[in-house]
């Protein structure tokens, strides 16, 4: 099920969002991660995703924004995220999967858990010396965004480029148009108009622990 943001970031229809290590990958890599940025906010309009991402210049700290990316190369890793409060916890990433994962860290707002910051990861490589293509990277950070947008894996389409994962990271084709009308009416419930109605993907989904 969708998980919202707390409101003081939910009000402002938009997440601010870094590379984090932005100094330690590639030219490539840190190319592909603003176009995915920015083809998301292309989807933003009052007839599409009411929320947008503003990319920040790296900072020294996590909490200085909303969102984290990470680009991991061909190895497992261990990194402490933020909880968002000041405090950290280790998060183990596989950058030898192929795919993305997004930790949507949460607290308890009123009676229901939100998100107080997200940590995306996206492999680097495919091999040891091998870099992914920057172009399958372009659309496995856009799918990612989706889920810092706070949909999770049981909300996978089988019609837009928020489908359950390839190995590769990506539909085999890239679908046109990039977000279906479901997907978009999710991403709108959560951040504009809860009393959108949804059209459910009754594809079966095989979710993961996290998003």
């Amino acid at each position: 099920m969708a998980v919202p943001w707390i409101s003081k970031v939910r009000s402002t229809k938009a997440l601010t969002i870094q590379l984090y290590n932005k100094g330690s990958v590639s030219a490539g890599i840190a190319s592909s991660y603003s176009d995915a940025v920015s083809m998301f906010n292309s989807q933003y309009g009052s007839s599409k995703v009411c929320v947008q991402f503003k990319d920040q210049a790296p900072q020294s700290s996590q909490d200085a924004v909303n969102v984290n990316v990470y680009g991991i190369g061909f190895r497992p890793v261990d990194r402490d995220i933020s909880n968002g409060d000041g405090t950290t916890q280790s998060y183990h990433y596989d950058g030898t999967g192929g795919f993305g994962r997004t930790a949507q860290i949460t607290i308890q707002e009123g009676s229901a858990d939100k998100i107080c910051i997200a940590h995306i990861f996206v492999p680097t490589n495919v091999g040891l010396t091998t870099p992914i293509d920057l172009g399958v990277l372009k659309y496995l950070v856009f799918h990612e965004l989706i889920h810092a947008c706070g949909l999770e894996n049981s909300e996978h389409t089988s019609s837009d480029i928020y489908t359950e994962p390839l190995p590769a990271g990506v539909p085999q084709n890239v679908p046109n148009p990039l977000l279906s009308q479901q997907t978009v009416d999710r991403v709108k419930r959560l951040w504009c108009d809860r009393r959108v109605s949804l059209n459910v993907d009754s594809r079966p989904h095989q979710d993961q622990a996290t998003a």
